[in-house]
């Protein structure tokens, strides 16, 4: 288990009390992805959630944050130059200013 997910766990631990969920879901640094889990896997995130008082959506965002951190760490570098490489591509292709369907008015009607 990497750092990331041992202080999601820790974090988890010495969470005693009962709070309302809480977790950011329309924040702009905030994606929303779908990712196919297995059966038995769903159901055990969904108990750890009631039992961890949050949500699955919740719990299952903060173990891939907490994953992706952990497997970057562990790529040898010519692997994460290649997805630092990829990442700018992603944001520079969806750049405004590279969609065609996205117009400029710079001020005129």
């Amino acid at each position: 288990m990497g750092n990331a997910m041992q202080q999601l766990l820790s974090g988890f631990s010495q969470s005693t009390g009962q709070t309302e969920p809480s977790c950011d879901l329309s924040s702009s640094a905030i994606r929303l992805v779908k990712a196919p889990v297995r059966a038995d896997l769903s159901l055990q995130l969904e108990a750890m959630a009631h039992v961890l008082h949050t949500t699955p959506e919740c719990l299952a965002g903060a173990i891939l944050n907490a994953a992706i951190v952990d497997l970057e760490d562990h790529l040898d570098e010519a692997l994460l130059g290649k997805v630092q490489q990829e990442c700018q591509v992603i944001l520079d292709a969806s750049r405004p200013e590279n969609n065609p369907s996205v117009v400029f008015n710079s001020g005129g009607t």
